[in-house]
């Protein structure tokens, strides 16, 4: 297990976002592929930054996509909460990912990706070959290698 190398662990051919998709586009590339974070990368396929669900809540406006399917806010009308529901819509990956994310090349092994993704409190590493993404590695494709665990069908 100790040995086990990037590409024995993560997942190969990642969706990656492009920095100039708009957020609910992003959301929905997250809903089909039921993940929490996605890579951003380049039209060459170099890594640029990653965007997370955290990311995907507007800070500043303090509005959550969720809130386009309700239409009261603790009992206040959402038509109070538009001007920000609407700025979702113009918002593009590029103002809310994380630009230079940690990384790690391909021989980086299990042990070693999972100290760093615990220490540095990360949810999702990706994998680079030079500048370009190769593959990313999420929690969970730990420890279905650490517990032996087989994935399963969806």
């Amino acid at each position: 297990m100790k040995n086990l190398r990037a590409p024995e662990f993560m997942e190969k051919n990642p969706t990656a976002a492009r920095p100039d998709m708009h957020l609910s586009e992003v959301v929905a590339m997250m809903c089909r592929r039921h993940v929490r974070a996605l890579p951003v990368a380049d039209d060459d396929g170099r890594l640029v930054g990653v965007v997370t669900e955290t990311d995907l809540f507007l800070k500043e406006k303090g509005v959550p996509f969720s809130l386009e399917k309700v239409t009261t806010l603790l009992g206040e009308p959402v038509t109070d909460h538009l001007a920000g529901l609407e700025q979702c819509h113009r918002v593009t990956v590029a103002e809310v990912m994380t630009d230079h994310p940690v990384s790690i090349p391909p021989d980086t092994t299990l042990e070693d990706a999972a100290m760093l993704m615990h220490k540095r409190r990360l949810s999702v590493l990706p994998v680079v070959d030079g500048e370009r993404l190769v593959g990313m590695v999420y929690r969970i494709n730990l420890l279905q290698r650490i517990y032996s665990v087989e994935e399963a069908p969806v």
